[in-house]
């Protein structure tokens, strides 16, 4: 590893950024992801973008109970969820800069974007596993020769809505469906 940052709570990229127009396209984890990569770059000499791979863990889709709401209201028919609906009228409800924020594999385009960093990548989702995947791939191509810089990481944003209702149901405190009439 030749250079490690990390950011936590409130993270503000916008030294970072190569455009601060893209600011807008950016929810949290593009955000805390920006911030620590500026930070562990930042000590380095300029990398060659096409000798540095990135591999990322992303935590949960970050979204906030106003969004879903609206998405799921939009994407009811006759009491039921319906697909249909919910591919016209329910994303149509939800401001559309929304979903630049909860792709899960935008902090790794942020990141990319914002460092010229054009190798190989690896977008990996939540857990020590997964992070041990990455950090394996990473090693691999360093090793192979394949790139000569790896930005690993993992980013997740732990304070939205979608991540407080996983744990509620998922410790018995709620019902899965709740979301859904």
């Amino acid at each position: 590893m030749t250079g490690t940052g990390s950011a936590i709570g409130e993270a503000d990229p916008r030294e970072f950024l190569a455009n601060r127009k893209n600011r807008k396209f950016m929810g949290r984890q593009d955000d805390l992801a920006v911030v620590a990569a500026g930070r562990a770059l930042g000590s380095l000499a300029r990398v060659d973008p096409e000798r540095t791979g990135l591999y990322l863990v992303v935590g949960y889709i970050p979204f906030e109970e106003s969004d879903i709401e609206s998405l799921v209201a939009s994407s009811i028919v006759e009491g039921r969820f319906s697909m249909a609906a919910f591919s016209t009228k329910g994303l149509d409800a939800v401001n559309p800069l929304l979903t630049f924020r909860t792709l899960p594999n935008m902090p790794a385009f942020h990141v990319s974007m914002n460092f010229d960093v054009q190798g190989p990548y690896w977008v990996g989702y939540p857990g020590a596993g997964q992070f041990y995947l990455a950090l394996e791939e990473a090693v691999a191509a360093l090793e192979s020769g394949s790139i000569d810089r790896a930005v690993v990481g993992g980013v997740a944003d732990q304070s939205n809505f979608l991540v407080r209702h996983h744990h509620r149901v998922r410790l018995g405190g709620g019902r899965a469906d709740a979301l859904w009439p």
